[in-house]
């Protein structure tokens, strides 16, 4: 299985720059976020070809067909969807039945689907169908307090994700009020420590994978590439064990 989900605080800016950073060319970025995309203005490209079209021409998830849709930014492949919230819902809904099981079953390809927001009552089918989910979090900068009180709503996110045997890492915005040590320890509950990445608190950087091109030295020379290159590197290689196991189970 090769579809890794990013849902949570930051799930964009984490999601780019993840498939920006990836140690193998073969990663597509996909939009999965039914309240509507916005990488098409970050990175001031078309929103059309993308999700909306692939799930209309390619109704038997036909990866060739789908491929045609698929725009490039840079070294960057990227599968957009529409900017309305209620065109993007409909796309999302339809690329669960007829896009999502193709890019999981998909060999030699990695697809990165930004999320957005993890709801609790209804899970994306991008996060349900993922071989791996990426959780983001953005501790609140007010006080520990609220830092904790949002870690326990994330907890609960976890716990859901545990009960239906997905595989989840956590990967953290900054280290303040807590550290990623702390926050694996927490999220971990009763079956252990959470694995929790790091990335880099840089608002520049951010910025710059919006599409400000001028901000400061541009994202691929920002702190939150430097990290997000690290973070992908370790959920690559998560991936390919989960695919290892997968096949060691089904060979049995």
């Amino acid at each position: 299985m090769t579809l890794l989900a990013v849902c949570g605080d930051a799930s964009t800016t984490t999601a780019f720059a993840l498939a920006s950073m990836w140690p193998t060319p073969d990663v597509l970025l996909v939009e999965a976020d039914g309240s509507g995309g916005d990488l098409a203005a970050w990175l001031d490209i078309p929103e059309q070809p993308g999700v909306a079209t692939a799930v209309t021409m390619a109704p038997t998830g036909s990866w060739p067909v789908i491929e045609a849709q698929v725009q490039r930014h840079g070294s960057l492949s990227v599968l957009l969807l529409p900017l309305r919230a209620g065109e993007a819902s409909v796309a999302t809904r339809e690329a669960a039945v007829r896009l999502l099981p193709t890019l999981s079953a998909l060999a030699g390809l990695t697809a990165i689907a930004d999320c957005g927001f993890c709801h609790l009552s209804a899970l994306s089918p991008a996060v349900t169908q993922a071989a791996l989910v990426v959780v983001t979090i953005r501790q609140p900068s007010t006080s520990p307090r609220a830092a904790a009180t949002h870690l326990d709503r994330v907890g609960e996110l976890v716990d859901a994700l545990a009960s239906r045997a997905l595989p989840t890492v956590a990967v953290v915005v900054g280290e303040e009020p807590y550290r990623a040590s702390e926050i694996s320890d927490f999220l971990g509950g009763p079956a252990g420590r959470l694995p929790v990445l790091v990335l880099a608190d840089d608002a520049m950087g951010a910025a710059a994978a919006a599409g400000r091109e001028r901000v400061g030295r541009g994202f691929p020379r920002s702190h939150l590439a430097k990290t997000a290159g690290a973070a992908a590197t370790e959920l690559a290689v998560r991936l390919e064990s989960l695919g290892s196991v997968d096949v060691e189970a089904v060979g049995r």
